[in-house]
Parts: structure tokens; sequence; C-alpha cells
């Protein structure tokens, strides 16, 4: 597998943002055409969130160059959705949260600790987190104990997903407090990969149905500034963009 100075950063986080979006709204549009009642819409999103992130095995893959079938996908079981028993089905073991809301790794976490010995890790390669995620549809606070908890982990790649903001006040103010730990965190968070993104409930998507280039959403990568401090750089306008659909 190739190490993180013979990727090309930049395409590969597009890669995997476009492999995400194309999932989240094709199944927000599924769930929509099959007119799924927008309340209580937290399971719904769950799901739509972990199928549209188990979709990023392949473009890690292919910009790490290994095999996607060498990837493992891990999350908390959603009761009455596949995630509740594909693990067990396909591998033998019931999938659990690990550390993050949502990983991709290479090798399985059963192989690696001696329970299981299917499917191998290859040879050449070591067991690691490739994709690191975190979900936090809350509050401003809930969402930056999950950005300590993606800070804290070693992942090739970082995902800080929130529910998006409406208000100009609303983003700019939580960009900034982002922005604040960042700068205030023992590591050196530029040595991954990072998108944090303000995504739309199914709700949400709901209510824009006609009109998604008004729909709520933010995207950011991270850069280092001034040798010493990091800030988020939007790229909303260029990976988000409903104008060419509308």
């Amino acid at each position: 597998m190739k190490t993180m100075d013979e990727v090309d950063r930049i395409h590969l986080l597009k890669d995997l943002w476009k492999t995400f979006r194309e999932g989240l709204e094709t199944q927000l549009d599924e769930t929509l055409t099959a007119r799924v009642d927008t309340t209580n819409s937290g399971r719904i999103d769950a799901e739509i969130l972990w199928n549209s992130l188990e979709r990023c095995k392949h473009p890690l893959a292919v910009n790490l160059g290994c095999h996607h079938h060498d990837l493992f996908c891990r999350a908390e079981p959603i009761t009455g959705t596949s995630w509740e028993s594909m693990s067990s089905v396909n591998h033998g073991w019931l999938m659990r949260e690990f550390m993050l809301d949502f990983s991709i790794t290479m090798g399985a976490i059963p192989v690696v600790i001696g329970q299981a010995t299917e499917p191998r890790l290859p040879s050449d390669e070591k067991y690691e987190i490739l994709l690191g995620v975190e979900s936090e549809m809350g509050s401003r606070n809930e969402v930056l104990r999950d950005l300590l908890k993606l800070l804290d982990v070693k992942a090739r790649v970082k995902i800080l997903l929130y529910n998006s903001r409406v208000y100009k006040k609303h983003i700019n103010n939580l960009k900034r407090d982002i922005e604040f730990v960042f700068n205030r965190h023992a590591s050196v968070p530029t040595d991954d990969l990072w998108l944090i993104a303000g995504i739309p409930s199914y709700a949400t998507w709901a209510q824009h149905t006609n009109n998604r280039i008004h729909i709520p959403r933010q995207i950011y990568t991270l850069s280092k500034v001034n040798y010493k401090n990091y800030e988020l750089t939007s790229v909303v306008d260029d990976w988000w963009s409903f104008e060419d659909r509308d």
C-alpha cells in the first residue's frame, strides 16, 4: 500500500467526497420517492450515512494501491437494517462500533486480535485505520467533542459530519469553534487528510425538493497557515454545487 507521501492528497479527498455525496444524494432521493415520513428521521439518517460511507472503500483502495476486499467497515449495527446482521452473515462475527462512529480499516479486527483466521490480512500489509468518521447531528459542544475523538485517533483520512447550519452567523461561529479546537490540540492535524462537512438531514432534503441550490450545506478542507495555525477552507462551491442539475 502507498505511503501518504506517494498519494495525491487532493485527488483522494475529491474522490472520497464524490463517492460519499453520490451515495448520500441517491439514497435521500430514493427515501423521498418511497414517501417515507420525515418525522423522527434520525434512524434513516444514520443508515443513509453508513451506506454512503461504505462506498468509500473503492476510492480508498484505488488511491492507496490496495484491494478493496481487504478493507473492512465498522459501525454500530442499526436495528432493522442490513447493518444489524451483515457482518455475522458475511464474516462470522457481529459488527460493533470501534473507537469511532464509522471506520474503514486495512484488515479485520477479529483477525488482527486472533479471534478469527479469515479473511486473512495480506502478508505485505499491517492493520490500520484508513478512514475514520465521526457523525454528530446535535449541538455545537457535541460536534466539538467528536472532533476531539478524531484528533486523538490515528487514521489516514478523517471526516467530521454534522447537521448543516442554516444561518450565516451559525455557520461562521461553528467554523471558528472547529478551528479553535484544531489550534489547541497537541497533534499535527495536517499529517492526516480532513473533510469537515455540514450535511442536510432527510427532513431538510425533503423540504428542498424543488430548490436544491439553496439547501443548507458546508464542506471544508484543513490547511496550515503561518507555519503554526490551522484553518478551514470552504470548497462547497466547487465540490457541492447543484447548479448543473437544476
